[in-house]
């Protein structure tokens, strides 16, 4: 199971030759994961998702393999129209509800779903189209860290909200960085009072890396996780992206 998921994951080694320094931190509770990343380069721009599934262990990487191979599906069939990241975040919501709910009676249908930041980067210009669904990421420009929210709607449920999804841009400079990570980050107990890490540690550690040289990143990132941590147990499956520009 371990080695089949790990086969559609795509290779670390496209984001690192785009955008140096750059890392992804995954580090899953059990053997297989319910969290999942994407990276896709299309001529000019470089497409990376940061998606976490309902459950974890194999429930949750059985949701997580069909969010991976549909969203791949989409951009392979970009040639029909190209589609920024709300547009995909739309289309993959019907897919995988279509996936899950479409053999079930309506008082069966399930709950399962995913939440995910998905963005695209112009390689020549730098602009940041970004979209999400329940997950938060942080931006780093200049200096200044700023919180951003997705909208309140998971993909894949069976919830009836269908809120707009949200298209945010960025122009990001050299030295500017973008992170995206799982609850299992933000949610993990620990430290001296065994409390969550929250957003607001989590903005911390961003904090602390702009004083770090960027080759030592990933490692710190991973380190101030595990130091946290401590004795404690891993709650839920981790996947913290760095994207540093």
């Amino acid at each position: 199971a371990e080695h089949i998921q790990q086969s559609i994951l795509p290779d670390v080694s496209e984001l690192r030759k785009q955008l140096p320094n750059s890392f992804i931190f995954f580090q899953p509770r059990d053997v297989v994961s319910g969290d999942f990343y994407f990276i896709k380069k299309i001529e000019n721009k470089l497409i990376i998702a940061c998606a976490d599934c309902t459950g974890h262990g194999v429930p949750g990487a059985f949701v997580s393999m069909i969010g991976s191979v549909t969203l791949k599906n989409i951009y392979d069939s970009m040639q029909l129209g190209w589609k920024t990241p709300d547009q995909v975040l739309s289309e993959l919501d019907r897919e995988v509800k279509q996936i899950l709910q479409g053999k079930s009676l309506k008082k069966e249908r399930s709950t399962d779903g995913m939440d995910v930041a998905l963005l695209e980067v112009n390689l020549e210009t730098n602009e940041v189209l970004l979209s999400s669904a329940k997950r938060q990421s942080i931006i780093e420009q200049n200096g200044e860290v700023t919180k951003l929210r997705g909208v309140n709607r998971s993909i894949g449920d069976n919830n009836n909200n269908e809120t707009s999804f949200e298209l945010h841009r960025f122009t990001m400079q050299k030295g500017d960085s973008i992170y995206l990570f799982t609850d299992g980050y933000t949610d993990q107990f620990g430290g001296a009072n065994n409390k969550k890490l929250k957003i607001s540690g989590t903005i911390e550690i961003v904090r602390e890396l702009e004083d770090i040289n960027r080759i030592h990143h990933e490692n710190v990132v991973k380190k101030r996780f595990l130091d946290w941590k401590g004795d404690f147990d891993q709650i839920d499956d981790v996947l913290f992206i760095g994207l540093l520009f």
